[in-house]
């Protein structure tokens, strides 16, 4: 067998030689009636291609392909395909009459022929002496983009040559398997790994057998946990877990940058042997209870097929227990690898590649998603946060806008790392953009270096910071999604002329909402894609019509009656302008329209002293949709609630089932309690007059920390005085 194509070590069993200089394999196994196997190299995906297989001597042999996962044994699992000597083809163990008998016909030449040329029918075929024997098997549509190698089993005592280049009986149109690395990718050098992974796991973690096995030992009773891969990204999907000992253990899916104690953070689903479902450190009955239960199966289920619909469940011992989670949209184009972790000694095994220990209807071995396009590989070790310059609150000089950051929260339901983009900065903080989901918040200097976050400035020509963000993943899909060069489109201040593009049949590809600067982006499909808008970004005028500050009716009138293909867009990102005069917007927007649009500032005149006589109500933000009112129920056992400290006051990081918190969800800031405000307040502060105002039917004001973090302190504590104030008025009156 030529070098290129050796085996490793897990493709060979025992007792079989192969020499390199003559492509001869020969078995002595020791033993009678033993079949031995070997599995070759590249893995087809597609086009047609063949290799010979030459009988040598009296042996009987099976010839034929496999995936990289299957029994080496061929024929005899749902993953392989052989025909053997005694003219029988076989497959999942189902033998049927097939060809010519070649056993024992010392010369006789197999070749072994797979085309993959159509993705609607895939087939093997095998020729003796040049001699068609017609199709041997059509593959199913689970293989579908799958790999498939070249395999060779034997019983007893056998002998072969192998020939993956210089074919005796080459077909037409069909190429040597040799050839398959260089052609379109069309083959794959070796197989794709999947499994737990030894370096994604914490200290006191072992990781064995390929990935499949893992031992949990933690004397005081600490979570400890080990990710695997790949990680996927759409598809439907399913890992098998199997309990050794009587152990607590916890399994689900999780992202890179996610604790490994599943379920604790917003990035990470767990379900665990006490019959607890957890996201977000949110604990939830589901299932059954697995705790000190050896020999229980946990699949691990994640659907991806619709986008708008992604969902997480879970199987104990086959049985369906129905849908855990549902995954929110901040994590929707974000890669989910298998994980487990568990409390004090814990032994279990993870199936990730066929067959499954438990196979569910409509769900694929998450070992074959990388295979199949459907998922991301990820890194051989831990996800690191690229190193740089710590800043502190004072000294924060070169934190300046266009600069990546490194932030780390240290604590909550988001707590990890994330690389950023510095939008702005004044004299209080820095406004920011997530590169991995695009979300933008303030941080205050303020609060640098202390318990809640912490910064790092990446060096300027940011070198090795990209292939290391989160998203690195998806770096070339979300470059082509949202880059923007700002540089080719004519800007004043905030705001940037470019062009629309229309196509006939997808339209705009945008999803759009009414906002007080005209039009708010929400989303940009890549098909036609717009290359100068952003998702944030607010559209103020197009066709030469200013959109600003008019009522939602007439913003999509407008809009509607201009939009066409190359249109004239003036535009920018909307957490710039909304802090803007409203004046000072308008005049850009009329300094950037072009000529063409046939504008004049003395035929928009009339127009501008209507736009600009609106009441304030249509010029100020809307803060106040950010905030509400809720009541705090305490019973004699508290409230239930776990939090923590932030900006904003109090951040709820877990709710308890009792007594139950309606008005209240993780990832929620309360910023003021009993008529007495906690925003901008010390910790000691926050506590202190949360403990004092703590009662059962206390006032809550109330608003969710991702929307906060978009909002100036001013304009939040404006919202929360007014809201308060309603609320003590009505008081009154009962």
């Amino acid at each position: 067998m030529e070098s290129a194509f050796l085996c490793n070590d897990d493709d060979v069993d025992e007792g079989v030689e192969i020499s390199h200089g003559t492509n001869q394999v020969s078995c002595r196994p020791g033993k009678r009636n033993v079949w031995r196997a070997l599995r070759g190299r590249p893995g087809v995906i597609k086009g047609f291609y063949q290799f010979e297989v030459v009988v040598v001597g009296n042996s009987l042999l099976r010839v034929g392909w496999s995936t990289a996962s299957a029994c080496l044994n061929l024929g005899t699992d749902s993953h392989s395909f052989g025909y053997g000597g005694t003219a029988m083809k076989s497959h999942a163990r189902h033998f049927e009459k097939y060809g010519d008998e070649f056993h024992g016909k010392d010369g006789t030449v197999i070749t072994c022929l797979l085309d993959r040329r159509s993705l609607e029918k895939q087939t093997i075929s095998y020729r003796i002496d040049g001699e068609d024997l017609g199709v041997a098997f059509e593959l199913p549509e689970s293989l579908a983009g799958v790999p498939l190698f070249p395999g060779l089993c034997g019983r007893e005592n056998w002998d072969a040559q192998l020939s993956f280049s210089e074919c005796r009986f080459p077909m037409t149109d069909c190429l040597p398997l040799a050839d398959g690395l260089q052609h379109d990718a069309d083959a794959v050098a070796k197989q794709v790994v999947s499994g737990l992974c030894s370096g994604d796991a914490d200290a006191g973690v072992e990781v064995s057998e390929g990935g499949m096995k893992v031992i949990g030992r933690q004397p005081d009773g600490k979570w400890l946990g080990v990710r695997g891969r790949p990680g996927v990204l759409k598809g439907a999907y399913q890992f098998d877990v199997e309990l050794h000992n009587e152990g607590l253990i916890r399994v689900g899916w999780a992202t890179l940058t996610s604790k490994r104690n599943l379920g604790r953070d917003a990035k990470s689903f767990g379900y665990g042997g006490t019959a607890k479902k957890s996201h977000a450190g949110k604990y939830d009955d589901y299932g059954e209870m697995f705790q000190d239960k050896p020999g229980s199966i946990v699949s691990c289920l994640i659907d991806r097929t619709d986008p708008e619909n992604q969902t997480i469940s879970y199987c104990f011992n086959g049985q369906p227990l129905g849908v855990a989670f549902t995954i929110p949209a901040e994590l929707a184009e974000e890669p989910l690898f298998p994980a487990i972790c568990g409390k004090a000694t814990w032994i279990a095994s993870c199936r990730c590649s066929a067959p499954l220990l438990k196979p569910c209807s409509g769900f694929i071995p998450v070992g074959e998603s990388l295979l199949r396009g459907d998922a991301i590989q990820g890194p051989e070790g831990e996800l690191k946060a690229p190193e740089g310059k710590a800043v502190t609150s004072r000294d924060h000089e070169d934190v300046l806008p266009g600069r990546k950051v490194v932030l780390s929260v240290n604590s909550g339901p988001w707590s990890g790392w994330y690389v950023c983009k510095v939008l702005d900065t004044d004299d209080l903080g820095c406004y920011l953009e997530h590169e991995e989901d695009g979300f933008k918040e303030s941080v205050p200097w303020t609060y640098l270096g202390g318990p809640k976050f912490s910064m790092d400035l990446l060096p300027e020509d940011g070198n090795g910071c990209q292939a290391q963000t989160v998203s690195w993943q998806l770096e070339q899909e979300k470059s082509a999604e949202l880059g923007v060069d700002l540089e080719q489109t004519s800007a004043t201040g905030f705001l940037r002329r470019c062009s629309l593009k229309v196509d006939p049949i997808a339209g705009a590809g945008l999803e759009l909402s009414t906002c007080d600067a005209g039009y708010l982006v929400d989303a940009i499909d890549v098909v036609p894609g717009q290359a100068n808008l952003r998702r944030g970004f607010a559209i103020v005028a197009i066709g030469g019509h200013l959109l600003l500050g008019l009522e939602p009716e007439e913003v999509e009138r407008r809009f509607g009656a201009a939009v066409c293909d190359g249109a004239e867009v003036i535009a920018g990102p909307a957490h710039g302008l909304l802090t803007q005069p409203f004046d000072s917007i308008r005049l850009q927007a009329l300094q950037l329209m072009s000529p063409k649009a046939n504008v004049s500032l003395s035929l928009q005149e009339p127009e501008l002293v209507r736009v600009c006589s609106l009441p304030p109500t249509a010029q100020k933000r809307v803060t106040d949709n950010l905030l509400r009112k809720t009541t705090l129920r305490v019973t004699s056992d508290g409230a239930g609630l776990e939090l923590e400290t932030c900006e904003h006051g109090y951040l709820v990081t877990a709710v308890e089932s009792q007594p139950g918190q309606p008005g209240l969800t993780i990832g929620e800031a309360i910023i003021g309690i009993g008529g007495t405000l906690l925003l901008g307040c010390s910790s000691e502060e926050v506590e202190e007059l949360f403990g004092a105002a703590f009662k059962n039917g206390a006032a809550l004001i109330t608003g969710l920390r991702r929307d906060l973090a978009r909002e100036p302190m001013t304009s939040i504590r404006a919202a929360a005085e007014h809201l308060m104030a309603a609320s003590l008025g009505r008081s009154k009156t009962v």
